[in-house]
């Protein structure tokens, strides 16, 4: 009986949780500057799951450089930062992060040049041992940043930052 009962409240937190999506923002309007030879331009979005574009806010919000806010991805958005070249670590978090997992990645960004960043989620596997794995488990998703092409920047560019 108590298994049912945490059943059904796992059922209804997860249902619950997916019904929650960031309001769309609009679009910026300007179009970018030239990108200056002294800093590296980098483009960010949401990503997927699997297949699948992610939306909500268990998948997708900040992002952050050397653990530093620089912006908020959803679904059909990218937005765009200029920074001084170097090494910096990129991490992508969900803004409800339920047992998520958010992994730090060293990128290189060099002047002059353009990189293309998505923010994907994956399950760890604990949904292998059915309802008491998802419980048990510390962390069911992870969320990392990976280099993908221009083609990937799919959507509505809703910000632009200069570092």
């Amino acid at each position: 009986m108590k298994l049912n009962i945490a059943m059904v409240a796992l059922v209804a937190f997860v249902i619950s949780s997916c019904a929650s999506m960031p309001a769309p923002r609009e679009a910026l309007v300007t179009e970018l500057p030239p990108l200056n030879d002294s800093h590296a331009r980098v483009y960010f979005n949401s990503g997927k799951y699997g297949l699948i574009t992610m939306k909500f806010e268990t998948q997708v919000g900040p992002v952050l450089l050397d653990d530093i806010e620089i912006g908020t991805t959803a679904k059909d958005e990218y937005f765009v930062v200029d920074l001084m070249p170097g090494t910096q670590t990129v991490k992508c978090t969900p803004k409800t992060p339920n047992k998520n997992f958010s992994k730090e990645v060293e990128f290189t960004f060099n002047a002059g040049e353009t990189t293309y960043i998505s923010c994907d989620m994956k399950g760890t596997g604990a949904g292998f041992f059915g309802a008491l794995g998802v419980i048990f488990a510390k962390y069911i998703t992870e969320t990392f940043p990976k280099e993908v092409s221009l083609a990937d920047m799919k959507g509505t560019l809703v910000a632009y930052t200069q570092l």
